[in-house]
């Protein structure tokens, strides 16, 4: 038995190959044909298939009123980016938060994920590209102010993607437990599996060179240097009881983001369905946020 040597493999899996969400368009919104009501107006799912950077198929869709993409042009837009164990089927309560108040929403299965190709994710690494591929599709279409609201390893992707790709078109961010590096967090998980401090290194070191075969580097990945470079208004959320990112994260991150941030600290774990208080909070950000016109953070966050 090597207890050192379980756990690099078992962090390995959890870091780049968690289990991975299997679903069918059925438990979509829409379902199969991809046509629903809300409030009385006629709305559309549309599916569509992006190739990423390395050729991996994207899975993607947009919810919008109307009845197809050329729709879009026009309308807002929020992409929901889903945690590393997730995929779109993630943001079906987003779109019933967000679409009876006209607001469209576009989310998508990341490279290694759901449906879309590829073997491996990447906690952040890759992900942004993939993100850069969904964004610059919606600006051809028309789309006119894009929020991004993150989970996990989609918060973490949110907050890469303003500083990697240089993209401050983006109106805002809405990251929800987010960690500050790759490094910490696996320096948290040797903490919290019981190995010695002498072996810390020693996992980190394995663990990279195991990420290394893949084409990855656990370096590259570091929220707290993309946050220094985030100007866009950015609302943070994480459970107080969050069991694998703690909250201290956030609270680190939201310190060092250049434009104007708040913290909202809600009840729950890490996967737990956030409370009614957060939902009626990120809609509140995102129509102010999207709604055009100078942004102050009282306008932002005074009423969440």
């Amino acid at each position: 038995m090597n207890p050192l040597g379980d756990f690099v493999e078992g962090a390995c899996r959890l870091l780049v190959r968690p289990g991975r969400a299997a679903y069918t368009e059925d438990q979509l919104v829409g379902g199969r044909d991809g046509r629903f009501v809300m409030n009385t107006k006629q709305m559309r799912r549309c599916d569509f298939v992006l190739p990423n950077a390395r050729g991996d198929q994207l899975q993607a869709s947009l919810y919008l009123e109307g009845e197809g993409l050329e729709c879009a042009s026009g309308k807002t837009c929020v992409v929901y980016l889903h945690g590393n164990c997730g995929c779109r089927l993630d943001a079906n309560d987003v779109v019933r938060l967000l679409l009876p108040a006209s607001i469209s929403v576009c989310c998508f299965d990341f490279s290694g994920s759901g449906l879309s190709g590829g073997e491996y994710i990447s906690l952040g690494a890759r992900e942004p590209a993939d993100l850069k591929v969904i964004v610059t599709f919606l600006r051809t279409l028309g789309v006119t102010m894009i929020g991004l609201w993150g989970r996990s390893m989609g918060a973490v992707t949110a907050l890469r993607y303003v500083h990697t790709e240089r993209d401050l078109s983006i109106s805002g961010i809405l990251a929800d437990s987010p960690f500050t590096s790759l490094v910490e967090l696996i320096h948290h998980l040797v903490g919290q599996k019981g190995i010695p401090r002498f072996a810390t290194s020693a996992a980190l070191f394995l663990i990279n060179r195991r990420l290394r075969e893949l084409g990855m580097d656990v370096n590259e990945v570091n929220t707290l240097e993309s946050a220094r470079s985030c100007y866009v208004p950015a609302l943070l959320a994480h459970g107080d009881g969050d069991s694998l990112i703690p909250p201290s994260m956030s609270e680190r991150i939201v310190e060092e983001i250049a434009g104007d941030a708040y913290l909202m600290i809600v009840e729950g774990d890490h996967n737990d369905l956030r409370p009614l208080k957060f939902q009626r909070a990120a809609r509140t950000y995102f129509r102010a946020l999207l709604k055009g016109g100078v942004k102050t953070p009282e306008s932002l966050f005074l009423n969440i």
